[in-house]
């Protein structure tokens, strides 16, 4: 018997909360890409996978969230990330995404699949932003098509 089960996950983002990035591989089977983000780990299986996620980061409404995000916020989500399980995402072909920023709470959500990511400063914004670009860059050198 096979159970399937399907876990929505909130992330929330505000100062410089470091991301760490670790490549594997030359192309072939078991090439991988890991996005790690405080207790948050993203594995990148496929091109197609870094392409959906870098696009949710980079495109349309995510590409413009900057100029209007605060430079910097109140919100320190250090202090309530210990309560926070550790969450892994294994990620391999495309997958629904979004970004759209809410002007009244000053905050861009971006969402790839069942995990939401909600950036409340532009110190976050600008470190996933670098991060995902980094990404679009390696995926090109390490992940299968």
């Amino acid at each position: 018997m096979t159970i399937t089960q399907h876990i929505t996950a909130t992330v929330s983002l505000a100062g410089a909360e470091p991301v760490a990035l670790d490549a594997h591989g030359t192309g072939g089977a078991g090439s991988l890409i890991t996005v790690t983000v405080g207790s948050v780990a993203v594995w990148l299986h496929d091109r197609r996978a870094a392409d959906c996620y870098s696009e949710a980061w980079l495109d349309g409404v995510a590409a413009e969230a900057g100029l209007y995000l605060p430079a910097t916020s109140r919100f320190d989500v250090r202090q309530r990330a210990a309560a926070y399980p550790v969450l892994a995402v294994h990620a391999d072909g495309w997958d629904r995404h979004a970004a759209t920023y809410n002007p009244t709470r000053r905050e861009l959500i971006v969402t790839v699949g069942y995990v939401t990511w909600v950036v409340f400063d532009r110190v976050a914004y600008d470190i996933q932003t670098d991060a995902w670009r980094r990404v679009k860059d390696l995926a090109a050198l390490i992940l299968p098509v």
